[in-house]
């Protein structure tokens, strides 16, 4: 069999700082000259973004780099996303006022986070164990029905439960939960006609960790809420619990309007990440190109555009024959 005319594995790259200003690139392995290298931008601007680095925590990135991901794998991926915004504000930090807290205490950084520094806060109920207990933020939005997906990463402490609700208007309501001996949402209810849950995902972090997403179409009013509650026993963020000391750790909230989860973009204010742009002047002859995904999917192209451009995803290897 013939080598590939260019074959791109993620394994090195050169990055783009304030103090050496260079072309950022992704390295392929063929050919070795450096001709087939891709040329690498995060879009318009810098923006906040975060990989999992090869120790298995999330690291955060400010400069135009190209971002090899390790989640849930010994090998990095390329990681390649479109536009998207955090429209969470103080995303870490749930001990602020932007945090409303009913029947809840909070301890600021008191666990080590998925980054792996003390930034994550312990979330406790009240002493009473009857009646709601929570933490919620409320953003405004336009007065309509909008996509989004929500997402926070929990870890247990007391509780095998973590009770989640989103809610526009109090009767359009959705509440989701999660058990953390069987590491899969239990429950979910959609009180409403004007609101609907789309779908739900679980991915485990190093550590404990567990990010927890929902993707959803809001009702039309112009506030938003999400809610989250640990829990002894199975119930909702506003149900009396069997036990008055269950409590878990949080971090890492984010909303986006989209309908799917994006990599974690930390805020104090709200945060735009910018689109990862990653190409190459496609080398003469080439009249297949091969995408191979992390998950062992394939995007093949065989019209060949004359400057290729790297579909968003997880991207495990490229192979231009």
């Amino acid at each position: 069999m013939e080598n590939p005319i260019l074959a791109m594995i993620p394994s090195g790259y050169k990055g783009q700082t304030t103090t050496v200003p260079t072309e950022p690139k992704v390295y392929s392995i063929l050919p070795s000259n450096g001709s087939g290298d891709f040329t690498f931008d995060r879009g318009s601007g810098v923006g906040k973004s975060t990989r999992i680095n090869k120790d298995g925590l999330i690291e955060e990135l400010t400069d135009d780099t190209p971002r090899l991901d390790y989640l849930n794998s010994t090998c990095p991926n390329l990681l390649l996303e479109a536009e998207r915004t955090n429209l969470q504000v103080y995303s870490q930090e749930f001990q602020r006022t932007e945090w409303s807290k009913v029947g809840i205490a909070v301890t600021a950084d008191n666990t080590t986070s998925p980054t792996g520094g003390l930034n994550a806060d312990k979330v406790k109920r009240a002493t009473n164990s009857s009646g709601s207990s929570y933490i919620n933020s409320v953003l405004t939005k336009s007065a309509s029905q909008i996509q989004y997906t929500s997402s926070i990463f929990v870890k247990q402490g007391e509780g095998d439960y973590f009770a989640l609700r989103v809610q526009g208007n109090y009767a359009d309501r959705i509440d989701i939960r999660f058990q953390f001996s069987t590491k899969s949402i239990i429950y979910t209810n959609v009180a409403s006609s004007n609101a609907a849950l789309n779908s739900t995902s679980v991915i485990e972090y190093a550590n404990g960790w567990f990010r927890i997403s929902y993707s959803y179409l809001s009702d039309t009013r112009n506030l938003l809420a999400n809610y989250f509650s640990g829990r002894a026993s199975s119930g909702n963020v506003d149900s009396g619990d069997t036990i008055s000391t269950a409590f878990v750790y949080l971090w890492g909230c984010q909303v986006e309007q989209s309908t799917s989860v994006s990599s974690y973009i930390p805020t104090t204010t709200i945060q735009t990440r910018f689109a990862d742009i990653c190409s190459i002047t496609t080398p003469a002859g080439v009249t297949t190109i091969t995408e191979t995904f992390a998950n062992n999917t394939t995007n093949v192209i065989t019209t060949i555009p004359t400057t290729y451009t790297v579909s968003n995803g997880l991207i495990k290897k490229i192979i231009m024959n």
